[in-house]
């Protein structure tokens, strides 16, 4: 495990980073969208309050409340930067190594992984929102089978959520944030009735009733988690498209569901085993209480679940992905990143 510490932004890139905050605030301001209306609700016109962001910033995740978490910079310059969508306050700061290449975010912080070499040689680090540093995390791995990759996906105050696996093979598992073993300390992430609270000592949160997971399947020797994705945001919860379905055949779903039973299921996204995959697919599914959102193809869609109404969200000639950040909407494109206004 390397030292931890921070890298400190030059006087040269400061300056590059000011210049893109202007070309990307002039590219914002011409973006704008017309929000469709479907399945109730009126058709809305709707734009993008752009995001004071160095230009090509990449959206990587969230505290799930206000504060949005983005990549930025040259390869050798990478810059984490935090935005506070509530209050306007911005912060940033270097990768721990150079090395890094992959950073996430959620409730409890950021993390990155750096120096992949193989299946059990790389340096995990973590860093909570309001700290000055990063902080290694002693991880280690018993023998798995081809293991050929893993990234960290969700950081709490005592655990964190790991995917592993390589083409045949993956799964998703909790290590303590304190470190460990994979494979020895690590557990698994979901359950039929449970999902995981990376904050609790007991990370299996019930899912109320009547909510459970679905299963999904397998082929050939490939075998994935045996729960779908599900994302809970009591009342509310969206689940899926799986890995494969269980049902041979049966098409890839994003469903949300509600507790209680009154409101029926409904399917937000869908498409077929023999569908294009980089026009069909449903991804980039996110959550709150307010939002679901997902993308298809190279539309981002938002559907509000106090009014009933899903708005589409394109941009000409750019891909478009959208993520439910607690009561705001992040929108995401190749070139630039901002704020649905509702």
């Amino acid at each position: 495990m390397h030292a931890s510490g921070e890298v400190r932004r030059s006087a040269t890139f400061s300056a590059f980073a000011r210049l893109e905050d202007m070309r990307t605030l002039l590219s914002l301001v011409l973006l704008s969208v017309v929000a469709v209306a479907a399945g109730g609700g009126v058709a809305t016109a709707a734009t993008v309050r752009p995001l004071p962001v160095p230009a090509g910033a990449r959206y990587v995740g969230s505290d799930g409340v206000d504060r949005v978490v983005y990549l930025s910079g040259p390869p050798a310059q990478k810059q984490v930067g935090v935005r506070d969508l509530r209050t306007g306050r911005a912060t940033s700061f270097g990768l721990p190594q150079a090395d890094c290449d992959r950073v996430s975010a959620s409730a409890g912080g950021i993390a990155t992984t750096c120096g992949f070499a193989g299946p059990a040689s790389f340096d995990v680090f973590v860093r909570d929102y309001d700290a000055q540093a990063w902080t290694p995390v002693p991880v280690s791995f018993a023998p798995f089978d081809g293991m050929e990759s893993a990234s960290i996906t969700g950081i709490g105050q005592r655990w964190l959520a790991v995917d592993w696996g390589d083409y045949h093979v993956s799964a998703s598992l909790l290590l303590p944030r304190a470190g460990g073993t994979i494979g020895a300390d690590s557990r698994p992430a979901d359950g039929a009735r449970w999902v995981p609270d990376l904050d609790a000592a007991n990370p299996e949160r019930p899912l109320c009733r009547p909510l459970a997971r679905t299963g999904q399947g397998s082929m050939g020797g490939e075998v994935w988690s045996r729960w779908a994705p599900l994302l809970y945001a009591n009342p509310w919860a969206l689940d899926g498209p799986p890995a494969l379905p269980a049902q041979e055949g049966a098409p890839f779903t994003l469903r949300l569901r509600h507790c209680g039973g009154a409101v029926k299921p409904r399917t937000l996204c869908s498409y077929g085993q023999g569908d294009d995959f980089r026009t069909a697919w449903c991804g980039t599914p996110s959550l709150s209480t307010r939002y679901a959102a997902w993308s298809k193809g190279a539309v981002g869609y938002v559907r509000d679940l106090r009014k009933g109404a899903t708005t589409r969200v394109a941009v000409a000639g750019q891909f478009v992905w959208v993520f439910a950040v607690g009561s705001h909407v992040v929108v995401s494109t190749d070139a630039s990143l901002g704020v649905l206004r509702r």
